[in-house]
C-alpha cells in the first residue's frame, strides 16, 4: 500500500538538509506549496483516491532532483523517485506515472491527459494569485544567482514571454486562476514600463 505521508515526510527531511541554500524558488517551501495546490485541484477536479495519491506523491518529488543538480532536475526528481518510493509501498507501476507526471513539468509543459494537466496547474498555480510579485522575486533572485538573467530588464523581457506563452490546462484552474494571472501580467507591464 503506497504510504505517502511517510513518503512525503522523508523527503521533506531531505530536501532540508540537503538542498542549496542558495535556491529562493526552488526550495522547500515551493515544494509543500505545490503539494498544497496539486492537492486543491485535485479535490476540484474530482480525482478518485489513488488518483490523488499519485499526483500528491509526484508534487512532492518533483523537484527532488534540486538536491543533485540545477539542468535536467526533473530526470534526477525521477531517479530520487525511483530509489527511495519503493520503500513506501510504491510498485514500478505508480512510480512510473509519477514519474511521468514528474517530467510533464518540464517547461514547456505538454501534459497529455486531466491528471497531467492537475500537475501542471499545481505547478505554476501562483500565476494566477495574489503570491505572485512575491515568488517572482525569488525566482528572480535565483535566475540571477544561476546566471539565467543578467539584469532585471532581462528578467521582465523573459517573465512577460513566459506569462504570454502559459495557460492553465485544467478547466477550474482556467476559470478560476487565469483572471488573476491577467491581472499579474497588466501589474508587470506597467512596472516594466515605469522602469
Amino acid at each position: 500500500m503506497m504510504q505517502f505521508k511517510k513518503a512525503y515526510l522523508f523527503l521533506l527531511d531531505k530536501l532540508k538538509n540537503e538542498l542549496p541554500g542558495w535556491l529562493t524558488y526552488h526550495n522547500l517551501q515551493h515544494t509543500k506549496d505545490v503539494v498544497e495546490a496539486v492537492q486543491y485541484l485535485a479535490k476540484c477536479e474530482k480525482v478518485n483516491k489513488k488518483e490523488y495519491t499519485l499526483l500528491s506523491t509526484a508534487a512532492a518529488y518533483h523537484d527532488a532532483g534540486f538536491i543533485e543538480g540545477y539542468h535536467d532536475h526533473e530526470e534526477i526528481s525521477c531517479r530520487v523517485a525511483k530509489k527511495h518510493l519503493p520503500d513506501f509501498g510504491f510498485d514500478d507501476k505508480d512510480i512510473e506515472r509519477i514519474c511521468e507526471l514528474i517530467m510533464v513539468t518540464k517547461i514547456p509543459q505538454l501534459p497529455k491527459n486531466r491528471l497531467e494537466e492537475i500537475m501542471c496547474d499545481g505547478d505554476l498555480l501562483y500565476l494566477g494569485t495574489d503570491k505572485f510579485e512575491k515568488i517572482s522575486e525569488d525566482l528572480y533572485k535565483e535566475f540571477l544567482k544561476k546566471g539565467i538573467v543578467k539584469n532585471r530588464k532581462d528578467w521582465a523581457d523573459k517573465q512577460h514571454r513566459f506569462l504570454k506563452a502559459h495557460h492553465f490546462f485544467t478547466k477550474f484552474a482556467a476559470d478560476h486562476y487565469a483572471p488573476k494571472k491577467e491581472d499579474n501580467i497588466k501589474q508587470l507591464n506597467t512596472s516594466v514600463h515605469k522602469k
